[in-house]
């Protein structure tokens, strides 16, 4: 076997375990908060993977700015985000938009300028 095909092996050895791993936090948060997720609907889950977003932004900038890395929290935010994608995949399947199939989405469209304002302010603000 030729040295990528080994490293394709690799990589997809840690791409199973990471996503088991990530599979088995998401199940136990379940059991601990039932389907709450659904109650924000894909928005709501939007909203959540964008403010874990901003905290790896932070965590990252220290990172770099310190050349000190905290990984178990980097970990912690990359499992989330992945965790969140997949709750917000099972709302779109459901139709749960913003919380419920009938919802306002105006709201929705609200919601998301006011995201993409905080975006922009947040890196023009030295």
């Amino acid at each position: 076997m030729s040295q990528p095909e080994e490293q394709v092996l690799l990589d997809q050895e840690q791409i199973r375990a990471k996503n088991n791993k990530s599979l088995e936090l998401m199940l136990k948060k379940n059991m601990k908060y039932g389907s709450s997720f659904r109650a924000g609907g894909y928005l709501g889950c939007f909203i959540d993977i964008r403010n874990v977003m901003s905290r790896l932004i932070q965590l990252s900038y220290a990172g770099f700015r310190d050349n000190k890395w905290n990984k178990a929290a980097l970990r912690d935010k990359l499992a989330d985000i992945r965790n969140f994608a997949v709750l917000a995949e099972i709302c779109l399947d459901e139709g749960l938009f913003v919380g419920a199939p009938d919802a306002d989405k105006e709201l929705f469209k609200k919601l998301i300028e006011a995201g993409l304002k905080f975006r922009k302010e947040r890196w023009t603000d030295e």
